[in-house]
């Protein structure tokens, strides 16, 4: 947990400058800590950086979420995405992607995955956008026994973010990710959340994730939630 700290820091150095903005930032942090009859920790970080270049952008996602219950460790998984994209029309882009998941009680040692894909602008007005993204992938998974798969894989994204109200937004995220031998292993990951104005770079904001895996490890469930109230910095 020190580690994901000590990266927060070194994250908001690097979007905020006052003669120039290196990198727009987007930073959640949620903490939560009961003592007594029930002694948890659960500590979540979720945030994007990128830039805009020209018809060039440049990406960089992570999400890490760390729990303990009686001093024992429940929950310890990191995502991290980078992500290249090019524009060739205002609605029509290629995109380059790549991803490197972490978590430590899903079965898995890791999950590695990058390939080319194509980017979608299929709606944007004054309050509300979506977007859909679409790429083949090589895969690389690492389970917990030493085991090693390496596959082809195709990935869907959807982006949905509608403002609500004034000070009230809602965003939703969903991304679905495939096997091309076998229509049975497949991975969804979504998350929904509502946003709402503090000032002009804090927000409050309640997000509900859902890490879904169909063919889980042997011992594993499908699917990790995770409900979350946090902080949310955006500069």
């Amino acid at each position: 947990m020190k580690k994901i700290l000590v990266a927060l820091a070194v994250v908001s150095s690097l979007g905020f400058c006052e003669e120039q903005k290196l990198l727009n930032s987007h930073i959640e942090l949620g903490y939560v800590q009961t003592k007594g009859n029930t002694d948890t920790t659960t500590f979540d970080l979720d945030g994007k950086l990128d830039k805009t270049v020209d018809l060039h952008s440049f990406e960089f996602k992570f999400d890490a979420i760390y729990g303990e219950n009686g001093g024992v460790q429940n929950k310890n998984r990191y995502t991290l995405i980078a992500n290249y994209g090019y524009k060739f029309s205002s609605r029509v882009g290629f995109t380059y992607n790549i991803s490197y998941i972490d978590d430590k009680f899903s079965g898995y040692d890791y999950q590695f995955a990058t390939g080319p894909g194509l980017t979608f602008d299929a709606y944007s007005s004054d309050i509300q956008h979506l977007k859909f993204k679409a790429g083949v992938l090589y895969a690389k998974d690492r389970f917990d026994n030493g085991g090693i798969k390496e596959y082809g894989s195709y990935a869907a994204v959807m982006n949905y973010d509608i403002q609500l109200l004034e000070d009230l937004k809602f965003l939703q995220d969903l991304t679905f990710k495939g096997d091309m031998k076998t229509s049975q292993n497949y991975f969804v990951y979504s998350k929904s959340s509502l946003t709402t104005k503090i000032s002009n770079y804090f927000s409050a904001g309640l997000s509900y994730k859902v890490n879904y895996m169909n063919l889980p490890p042997q011992g594993k469930k499908n699917t990790d939630t995770t409900l979350m109230a946090s902080l949310i910095f955006d500069y």
